[in-house]
């Protein structure tokens, strides 16, 4: 089976994701499952109403565009990860120390 290979990139400024191709237009051989679970955990999922999030000032719940409409076009489900949430900044009393 074919597939569109992923490498991934960690530095200071996040987490990237790139395509690679083993020649000019072809794709990768192998690796399905550990493409899928890298695109899967560096998609951001689209956060639920009653989430909080990360920037109290912000009301952007993220989301993959084309998780939209996924189940009544394709038959498909919302993919990602709410890893992002994670990014909330720790909310502490300055006069606490």
């Amino acid at each position: 089976m074919t597939d569109t290979k992923t490498a991934q990139k960690v530095d200071l400024r996040g987490t990237f994701m790139d395509w690679l191709e083993n020649e000019p237009d072809a794709l990768v051989e192998g690796e399905e499952l550990a493409s899928s679970v890298r695109i899967a955990v560096g998609t951001d999922a689209l956060a639920d109403l009653n989430e909080p999030l990360p920037d109290l000032d912000s009301e952007d719940r993220r989301g993959w565009w084309a998780d939209m409409d996924a189940e009544e076009i394709w038959g498909g489900w919302p993919i990602g990860s709410k890893n992002w949430l994670l990014t909330r900044a720790k909310i502490s009393d300055p006069n606490s120390w």
